[in-house]
């Protein structure tokens, strides 16, 4: 847990390091989720679906507002109290958090996919689930095309394999849903230099990390719109209480 606090401080302190300057007049927090069965004590990425609802309802009492992924790559925001939620890996538990908690709060969150594991047993979201989302607004990214480490060794051992994940999932996604995947979500957050080029060349708008931090808008004003940053959300009650007070924090700052 120290270790965990350590990294913490860090990623604020060098994200203050790198607002230090002129004061951004819109950003966005983008948060990332995974799982929501609530029965897995040992995960620290899996909560209830209570426990993320109360989540969003202090994200709404402490003055910041849900938006979309079309709302950030159109540029259509003002402000810095934005907030883009974000669910990664496709897991079935998504189906009864976004009917009960995600929608009455107008939350369309991204949702980053990784085609293999598809209809996979029970707790996997099965392709009939993944576009009724995309059809009620939510925004389908590829998360990989079978969730490997996307690195330049990758590439080097298994090209197919690199290839797949950034290529082919996407091909796979837009097929099967009919319409552009512009977002891309690099898997555990890795990546190399060559990754990120090949996630440009392939025609991604933008791609999203694990690394903490906000987002400027436009997205152009970052500097790298492939590699923007996310707040991975964890049950540790302290980590989330830090979050938010570096969130506020910032808030604070650029009203000033």
């Amino acid at each position: 847990m120290n270790k965990l606090v350590t990294a913490l401080l860090l990623s604020i302190l060098l994200s203050s390091v790198a607002f230090a300057g002129a004061r951004p007049q819109k950003a966005v927090f983008i948060l990332c989720y995974h799982t929501f069965m609530g029965n897995n004590p040992k995960s620290t990425i899996d909560f209830s679906v209570d426990e993320f609802r109360a989540q969003m309802r202090e994200i709404i009492t402490n003055g910041f507002r849900f938006v979309t992924y079309r709302d950030i790559t159109n540029d259509t925001l003002t402000g810095v109290t934005n907030v883009l939620i974000t669910v990664d890996d496709g897991f079935k538990s998504m189906l009864p958090v976004y009917s009960n908690v995600m929608k009455p709060m107008g939350i369309q969150p991204v949702i980053a996919i990784y085609p293999a594991i598809i209809g996979v047993g029970s707790a996997f979201m099965t392709w009939k689930d993944i576009v009724a989302l995309a059809n009620d607004g939510c925004e389908i990214a590829s998360h990989g095309y079978n969730h490997e480490r996307i690195t330049a060794d990758l590439l080097l051992t298994s090209p197919k394999v690199f290839s797949n994940e950034i290529y082919r999932s996407k091909k796979m996604l837009e097929t099967n849903l009919g319409r552009p995947v512009t977002a891309f979500v690099y898997p555990y957050g890795v990546r190399s230099a060559v990754t990120v080029s090949n996630v440009r060349a392939a025609g991604y708008t933008c791609a999203f990390t694990i690394e903490r931090g906000a987002v400027l808008l436009p997205l152009s004003e970052n500097r790298d719109m492939h590699q923007l940053s996310r707040y991975m959300i964890i049950t540790s009650k302290k980590d989330w209480e830090n979050i938010m007070t570096y969130m506020k924090a910032f808030v604070r700052r650029t009203n000033i």
